[in-house]
């Protein structure tokens, strides 16, 4: 009967360590798929380390807050933004109603 207790431990034992084996295979993985889609949309080398990695990421972020910083001081004023609106949207309805 010991043996028989022995035995059942020892295959629970190999399961679980099988299954961390496969979620630290998986989570590698999954690291792997996240750092390279990192690395294609920041333009990141692959010889490059993580931390340059983050870097880069962190530099990249802060030039597109820049980018949409200038872009919201090239908008146009409310007022005339929607007269434009008004006016596209009478072209717009004039064209159906001709057609």
């Amino acid at each position: 009967m010991k043996a028989m207790q022995q035995r059942e431990t020892r295959l629970t034992v190999t399961v679980t360590t099988t299954g961390r084996i496969r979620k630290s295979s998986a989570e590698r993985k999954e690291k792997l798929k996240v750092e390279n889609t990192l690395r294609r949309l920041v333009g990141s080398d692959e010889s490059s380390s993580q931390l340059e990695l983050v870097l880069s990421a962190i530099r990249y972020i802060r030039e597109l807050q820049s980018q949409l910083e200038s872009d919201k001081e090239n908008d146009l004023p409310d007022a005339l933004q929607d007269s434009l609106q008004d006016l596209f949207a009478q072209c717009t309805v004039g064209k159906t109603a001709t057609a």
